[in-house]
């Protein structure tokens, strides 16, 4: 049914987009990201593009005989692009991939990154940012539902910088993980997602961290990977075993060790948090959301998109510091393009984020940030309330 839709989607719409929009398609294709830097003008502008004499957008959402719910088609792009696969295969061995080194991990990553040549930089999320942005500047026949996609102030670069600790290495550094003191330099805040079960929280050291207006969200018990392919009863125990943790600490975010997620993982999840970040906009190796603007699922859970490339992944395919900046700051004038959140993810581990590449990268990426006006960097909660 969605793909019905798109296509008859498309075909109207190819009477009223310019041709670098269409790519190979809408929906379910991905449009070239070199393309796609801003919607083009209004029709009244000098540089009209609107001017097919047969009819506007603003008919083809929604006038006439169309009765098309723009939002709905929306949300069904979000859906399919969300859509993850089963439980990896790899799951199911006794090998407790949680317990391998990070060197290790890379490696094997690393290997299994040059066998999939799918690795090629494409952005499939252009697709619902794309009917998003057209939605909002034709006018939509019906309001937007309470479910997002929710855009950015027009005139605000949205960020929100997030870090997966899953070890507990990060406590056990007197000030903190080097990553942190580059924020504290630049007055940054950020949101630290840890898991709960591996290893003891220096309690001390976390409160600190809170007290200096950081957020603390829950990243699993043990990181696993196994936590989305549970039972909803096994899940909800491993968020009781933390329960100490969360009060503490207000606790209102979650995000799934690798990023899997399954319907029951949002159902379950939804139950306990007000926000989750498991979902990418969209890049290879990952299903993502289509967008990077925060929206709902299903279950009214606000899904909160990591929308740049990790650097542990951009610095395996290019050991080029320089051009994994260049990378990233393209990335991210692309979501400021579609007025959605420059959410970055690194990880506070040696042989991760922390690496002396890792950390140059982060570095200017911070400086760049800090450079533009209109920047406001927000924490995961913070986003979610402004969503609310």
């Amino acid at each position: 049914m969605i793909v019905w839709r798109l296509l008859e989607w498309e075909r109207a719409l190819d009477r009223v987009l310019p041709a670098w929009t269409r790519g190979d398609g809408l929906g379910l294709l991905p449009v070239p990201s070199d393309a796609w830097a801003s919607l083009p003008p209004r029709a009244d502008d000098s540089r009209a593009w609107l001017s097919d004499p047969a009819g506007s957008a603003r008919e083809l959402l929604g006038a006439g005989g169309w009765r098309l719910d723009p939002w709905g088609l929306l949300r069904g792009v979000i859906e399919e692009h969300g859509r993850m696969p089963a439980e990896p295969l790899y799951l199911r061995q006794p090998l407790p991939v949680h317990r391998l080194p990070g060197r290790a991990r890379q490696m094997i990553a690393g290997i299994l990154t040059n066998l999939d040549r799918k690795h090629e930089w494409m952005d499939p999320a252009a697709s619902a940012d794309l009917l998003s942005c057209l939605i909002e500047r034709e006018g939509p026949p019906v309001e937007r539902p309470d479910r997002g996609p929710f855009p950015m102030p027009k005139d605000e670069l949205t960020v929100c910088l997030t870090h997966d600790a899953d070890s507990g290495n990060f406590q056990t550094r007197g000030d903190g993980s080097p990553l942190l003191r580059l924020e504290r330099s630049r007055g940054f805040t950020s949101t630290w997602f840890l898991t709960t079960g591996r290893h003891a929280l220096d309690c001390g050291f976390l409160d600190a961290l809170r007290d200096e207006g950081h957020e603390l969200a829950w990243h699993d018990t043990v990181h696993d990977h196994r936590l989305s392919f549970l039972s909803p009863e096994a899940m909800s125990r491993r968020v009781e075993a933390s329960r100490g943790f969360l009060e503490r600490y207000a606790v209102r975010g979650v995000r799934s060790p690798n990023y899997f997620r399954s319907p029951r993982y949002f159902e379950c999840m939804g139950r306990f948090f007000s926000y989750d970040s498991s979902r990418h906009d969209s890049y290879p190796p990952r299903e993502g959301s289509g967008t990077c603007r925060p929206f709902r699922d299903l279950g009214g859970l606000l899904q909160a998109p990591v929308s740049i490339q990790e650097d542990f992944f951009l610095l395996r395919r290019r050991p080029d510091t320089d051009a994994v900046v260049r990378e990233q700051i393209r990335q991210i004038e692309r979501v400021r393009a579609r007025r959605g959140v420059v959410l970055l993810n690194t990880h506070p581990e040696p042989e991760l984020s922390e690496r002396p590449q890792g950390m140059a990268v982060y570095e200017a990426v911070l400086d760049y940030l800090a450079a533009q006006p209109g920047c406001r960097v927000l924490r995961v909660r913070d986003l979610a309330d402004r969503c609310a």
